[in-house]
Formats: C-alpha cells, sequence, structure tokens
C-alpha cells in the first residue's frame, strides 16, 4: 500500500517515539443464556480432554477468633457476662490452594508473624 516494508514502517514509528500496545479486554455483560451456554460448553470439553483439575487456585483469609469460656446454666438462664480479657482481637491468615478436585494444600500464618516481601515460603 506505501511501497515500504513493514520493518520500515516500525523503524520510523520506534524513531518518533511510539510504542505498540495491545488493546485491553473489556468484558461485556452476558445474558443467563449466554453464560449457561458457555459454562455447557466448557464442561463438554473437559468431558473430551479433561483440563478443569488441572487448574488450582489460591486464597487467603483472615480468621478472626476470640476465645470465650464456656458456662454451664439453667436452659432458662441467661449467660452472665464477663469482662474481656484482652480488648485486640485475634486474628490468623490460611492459604488454602485447590483444584476442581479439591483442597491440594492450606498453611495457617505463624501467631505474631507479619507479612514481609521475604513471607512467601
Amino acid at each position: 500500500m506505501y511501497n515500504v516494508s513493514k520493518q520500515t514502517i516500525l523503524t520510523h514509528l520506534s524513531q518518533i517515539g511510539t510504542v505498540e500496545k495491545l488493546d485491553k479486554w473489556i468484558p461485556r455483560a452476558s445474558t443467563n443464556a449466554q453464560k449457561e451456554e458457555a459454562c455447557l460448553s466448557l464442561l463438554s470439553c473437559n468431558k473430551a480432554e479433561p483440563f478443569l483439575n488441572q487448574i488450582i487456585t489460591c486464597d487467603e483469609k483472615w480468621i478472626t477468633y476470640d476465645k470465650r469460656s464456656s458456662q454451664w446454666l439453667d436452659k432458662d438462664e441467661p449467660p452472665k457476662h464477663c469482662p474481656k480479657r484482652d480488648i485486640h482481637q485475634k486474628t490468623l491468615m490460611v492459604t488454602v490452594w485447590r483444584s476442581g478436585s479439591g483442597v491440594i494444600h492450606h498453611s495457617f500464618m505463624e501467631p505474631g508473624q507479619s507479612i514481609t516481601a521475604n513471607l512467601s515460603g
């Protein structure tokens, strides 16, 4: 069209400071029927050549807990209030790795351990 090679055009674009960038994928709203069709298609593909169990995901969750003492009371008696021993709630992080076949691995962060850039294992 311009009687020059693609490389010549790329060289000139580079010389004037342009860079190549890929388009962003923009999700569009799908109808429930389209979502169902996509799911059925993936399940059909998985039956022919299983791939879903090869997908592994990881999630982290902070669990807040507070140790409470139990009380043995008559069934109509309300529980007695007792002052909290510690005003700071205790938290624990659990990391879970799973595939389509279930949980592969889980770990709990050590109490008192801080999350840092080096805390990867």
